[in-house]
């Protein structure tokens, strides 16, 4: 995957921007507020469908600019792909090959990582930040990963409140058998997938550290039990 063309406008402080990326590597360099950032930031909005410095599209806008507009030209697996990104206040356009899309149909032609100054937490923060870089690299090798994380959020959010709202046993009942199928799918792939990375990471580490790194993946109930008995 190389991104061949990128184009901004309204950005942040990037204006009316224009790239064309080497395939492989690039650096960008320039005085404080110059905007470097700015720029990688726009490129992994087109990956993400946010930003990961600001929570609104509204601090994104360039000053005194109603809107946003970004566009990237993809090759992919010799495939060629074309996505764009308007944005205006409580408004969103995206477009990939012509065709509306959402934020899984950016990321399925641009996978992009940001390590910014918010990357220790993957080491040091809460569960949260490994499950989600867990879940963006399953999504990018298991496409059908989408929908069963879909449908886990939603019985867990649905059998969470009927908990909370202490409904009868068996309205929280009701939620236990798509929690359970599409749970322990989720977890079978990020453990597939775990072991994948770690192969790829170990040697990595091997390669430049003087000492062994280990890591472990954490299904979250207790070995040796299936989700359901743990459920119960």
């Amino acid at each position: 995957m190389s991104l061949r063309q990128f184009r901004a406008e309204g950005f942040r402080c990037l204006g009316i921007t224009k790239l064309e990326p080497h395939p492989q590597l690039n650096f960008f360099s320039g005085a404080n507020a110059s905007g470097k950032t700015s720029l990688l930031e726009a490129i992994y909005y087109l990956g993400r469908g946010r930003s990961f410095r600001a929570s609104s599209n509204r601090e994104l806008l360039q000053h005194g600019s109603r809107s946003f507009t970004l566009f990237e030209l993809i090759d992919n697996d010799e495939h060629e792909h074309r996505a764009g990104v308007e944005v205006e206040p409580g408004q969103r356009r995206v477009k990939v090959n012509g065709e509306q899309a959402s934020a899984a149909g950016l990321a399925r032609v641009l996978p992009v990582q940001a390590i910014d100054p918010e990357v220790h937490n993957l080491v040091q923060g809460p569960p949260d930040f490994r499950r989600r870089f867990l879940d963006w690299g399953v999504f990018h090798v298991k496409h059908g990963y989408l929908d069963s994380w879909r449908r886990y959020q939603m019985a867990l959010r649905q059998r969470n409140a009927a908990l909370r709202q202490g409904e009868p046993l068996a309205a929280v009942r009701a939620w236990d058998s798509e929690l359970i199928l599409a749970g322990e799918n989720v977890a079978n792939e990020r453990r597939a997938y775990f072991d994948e990375y770690m192969r790829l990471f170990s040697s990595i580490c091997d390669e430049f550290l003087p000492f062994e790194v280990k890591c472990g993946y954490s299904q979250g109930w207790t070995p040796g039990l299936s989700l359901a008995e743990a459920i119960d």
